[in-house]
Parts: structure tokens; C-alpha cells; sequence
């Protein structure tokens, strides 16, 4: 696989991210056997039926969420990406009911990829500083 596929693949994960009702796309850049690591939370989703639901519940407590491009880089099979993450959280979040208020965090995102899907990725971000934001 060329960086420039890779490229691809991380201007479509930053723009599924960032529309609603596009799970079947968001899903489609991923092997079925994927691993989604979100670090900063703690928490792994393992293959395609948990990452749906880890989606889906990021989408539905912020049904404005947006991940904006800041910079990338790429391999033949792996890549990162950072951005800022954006939202309003209207709907509850394990642990975090809906506070209605907005956030505002850089992250970065590391791809492993097995072709053209991606295999792994693994997001860091100041989570404290999101809770913060969100009045938690």
C-alpha cells in the first residue's frame, strides 16, 4: 500500500467522524478483526460490532462532533494523524450525563493498516482537559 492510500484513509476516518449517520462508511475503513484503542478513556474496542458501539455512543452524546485535520504523516502501513476534536455534549456518556456544553481538544491518532483497512488504531488526548471543558 502506497502513503498516498494511507492519506485516504485518514482524510475519510477525520471526515466520517465528523458527519452523523455515516456508520457503515466509518466502519468500512476498518478489518473485521480491528482494534480501537481509546487511551486516554481506558477503553479497547474489538472488532467491527464494538467499534459500531463505541461510535454510536460518541455520536450520540454529541451529535456535533468534529475531529479537524491538523497535520499528518504516513508510511506504506502506518500513520498519524492530529486534530481537534469539537462537540456539545446533549446526551449522557457512561458515568457523564449530558451537560450541554462544548469542548475543545488536540489529539493525535496512530494507524496500523492491513491493506487498505485499517488494523489498529490507538487515539491519545488530554482527557482531563475534556472533562474540564464539559464541567465534569
Amino acid at each position: 500500500m502506497s502513503a498516498n492510500v494511507l492519506s485516504n484513509v485518514i482524510e475519510d476516518y477525520l471526515a466520517l467522524w465528523s458527519r452523523p449517520g455515516v456508520t457503515r462508511e466509518f466502519l468500512s475503513l476498518y478489518t473485521d478483526d480491528c482494534v480501537y484503542e481509546d487511551v486516554a478513556r481506558g477503553s479497547v474496542a474489538r472488532g467491527k460490532p464494538e467499534l459500531e458501539s463505541f461510535y454510536q455512543e460518541v455520536r450520540a452524546a454529541f451529535p456535533d462532533f468534529a475531529k479537524v485535520f491538523v497535520s499528518s504523516m504516513s508510511t506504506e502501513d502506518h500513520g498519524a494523524v492530529q486534530w481537534v476534536m469539537k462537540g456539545t455534549q446533549t446526551g449522557d456518556l457512561p458515568g457523564l450525563p449530558a451537560t450541554n456544553k462544548k469542548m475543545s481538544v488536540r489529539g493525535i491518532s496512530i494507524f496500523e493498516m492491513r491493506g487498505d483497512k485499517i488494523k489498529e488504531l490507538h487515539e491519545y488526548y488530554n482527557f482531563a482537559e475534556a472533562l474540564k471543558q464539559l464541567g465534569a
